[in-house]
């Protein structure tokens, strides 16, 4: 049985699509780090990737639900989240927004 062009783009269990967004992210980083050399920290440039600064609240529209975010100099904040886990939900969710996943949600 041949595949169809589904599972020929991303892949019989969607490993492809996996790797694609690996292959974004890397790109997007290494773009950043190539352009942005002189600045020791990148924050503030992926802040503006998607019209923010940093320290400049907003909102991010993300699978579950919004929430309220911020990016600072050691990533992204999670506002409304007030727990242990609130440092790897403020990575994930700036890999889910580099990554295509969530959104910045613009005033």
């Amino acid at each position: 049985m041949s595949e169809n062009n589904f599972d020929k783009l991303l892949g019989k269990n969607g490993e492809l699509l996996q790797e694609r967004q690996k292959q974004v992210l890397d790109g997007a980083l290494e773009i950043i780090r190539w352009h942005y050399k002189d600045k020791s920290n990148k924050m503030e440039v992926i802040a503006a990737l998607f019209g923010k600064k940093l320290n400049e609240r907003f909102m991010l529209q993300c699978s579950d639900r919004n929430r309220e975010v911020m990016f600072t100099p050691g990533g992204l904040d999670v506002l409304d989240y007030d727990d242990f886990f609130a440092d790897e939900l403020g990575r994930m969710f700036l890999e889910d927004l580099l990554t295509g996943e969530a959104m910045a949600i613009n005033d």
